[in-house]
């Protein structure tokens, strides 16, 4: 009987997926009662399929006058978030990681620069000259945020979602790694230079010399990690 419980699970689960994103994010879906007779399942089936869509984030449930189904998007950050959790179930080496990471990351920069979006390049330009001309000293945390943020909107201005979705991915996988965070307890002016550089040879169309700053960032990276271990 689970097995078959479990079996109308899975045929209702992608026609139900499939409803919602025929539809734009917030759309109402209908109630449980017009879900059961359009899908055919019974209720039990209709509930346990939705809190598997719940999880992947695209149903919300809302309960009471006004309430049913509704669809919705995940965004990014939980996708890069359940992809580096896969990887890390899998054993994945954190070598392996980082080659992936550094080839798609080299091919980013070079999309960024030689991009030809007008608005996101300003954007760019904007966040490096607040960035530049701050002379607030940011802890650890927000030392973090603002040089993600920076990294985001090259990716942004790179314009290829799958490469930008990639490296979210490695950032997680990277920061979930012993010591990692505490490589910016120290030397955030050296490292901020070091960003700064990088975002301003994208700015400059520069892809050679984006690669190069990328690289510096790697190597310092992995001096601090020498020094962690020492």
């Amino acid at each position: 009987m689970a097995d078959i419980g479990r079996s109308a699970v899975l045929r209702a689960l992608p026609v139900l997926r499939d409803i919602i994103l025929r539809l734009p994010a917030g759309a109402f879906i209908g109630s449980e009662t017009e879900l059961i007779a359009r899908i055919g399942v019974s209720a039990p089936t209709l509930r346990q399929a939705a809190r598997l869509l719940e999880h992947e984030e695209l149903l919300v449930i809302r309960r009471g006058v006004g309430g049913g189904f509704f669809g919705r998007r995940p965004s990014a950050e939980t996708v890069a978030r359940s992809a580096a959790l896969f990887l890390n179930l899998q054993n994945t080496p954190i070598e392996e990681v980082y080659s992936a990471a550094q080839a798609i990351n080299a091919e980013v920069l070079k999309r960024a620069a030689l991009s030809d979006n007008d608005a996101e390049r300003a954007r760019l330009g904007e966040m490096l000259e607040e960035w530049r001309g701050s002379e607030e000293s940011l802890g650890r945390d927000a030392f973090i945020v603002v040089a993600e943020r920076l990294t985001d909107q090259m990716a942004t201005l790179a314009g290829n979602a799958p490469l930008a979705l990639f490296l979210r991915v490695f950032r997680y996988i990277s920061l979930s790694e012993p010591g990692v965070l505490s490589r910016y307890d120290s030397n955030r002016e050296e490292w901020k230079t070091a960003y700064i550089a990088l975002a301003q040879a994208v700015f400059d169309r520069d892809a050679r010399a984006a690669i190069a700053a990328a690289e510096r960032l790697s190597g310092l990276a992995a001096s601090s990690v020498e020094s962690t271990d020492r």
